[in-house]
């Protein structure tokens, strides 16, 4: 586990305040879809909740295949948006090189390990012509879809201006 994110809600249960705790996994730095680790404690420490489970002996051995672009593209096709994707307005250097989209789609490689081993992929978050927002996981060597959830109706994400970095 190498990122530990915290939320605390305060009033909760009768007044009580509850801290959510997510131990986030990693694999040569890269964010592991669907192995977090959650877990609700009180204020006074006691555990509520622990749920989730670490993928085991994970390793990545290439690159991917599919840049973000073709990514978006490949997540947008599969929902019959056939609009092409556009040059990305910012990448960041990071090993995980997130790429923000005109219009605010963006994607950033992730591991996957949803069918046994760990595949690199895209998480792509975008929206389509309908305003339905998606998140969706593009395997980065093949471009097969390997999970997609949609919010139909959400608000658009903000807008990307030019030469800004995310």
């Amino acid at each position: 586990m190498a990122e530990r994110r915290t939320a605390t809600a305060g009033g909760v249960g009768g007044g009580a305040t509850v801290t959510h705790l997510v131990m986030a996994q990693t694999v040569d730095g890269i964010p592991v879809v669907g192995a977090d680790v959650t877990a609700n404690v009180t204020g006074g420490g006691r555990l509520l909740s622990v749920g989730g489970a670490p993928a085991p002996d994970l390793a990545l051995r290439c690159s991917p295949r599919l840049d973000a672009r073709a990514a978006l593209h490949a997540a947008r096709r599969d929902v019959n948006d056939g609009r092409r994707a556009p040059a990305s307005v910012s990448t960041s250097a990071s090993i995980t090189r997130d790429a923000l989209f005109p219009g605010g789609d963006r994607g950033a490689l992730v591991a996957w390990a949803g069918d046994g081993g760990a595949r690199l992929a895209w998480r792509v978050l975008f929206t389509d012509r309908t305003s339905t927002m998606y998140d969706t996981i593009v395997d980065a060597a093949t471009g097969f879809r390997r999970r997609s959830l949609s919010a139909p109706g959400a608000p658009a994400p903000p807008t990307a201006q030019a030469g800004r970095s995310h």
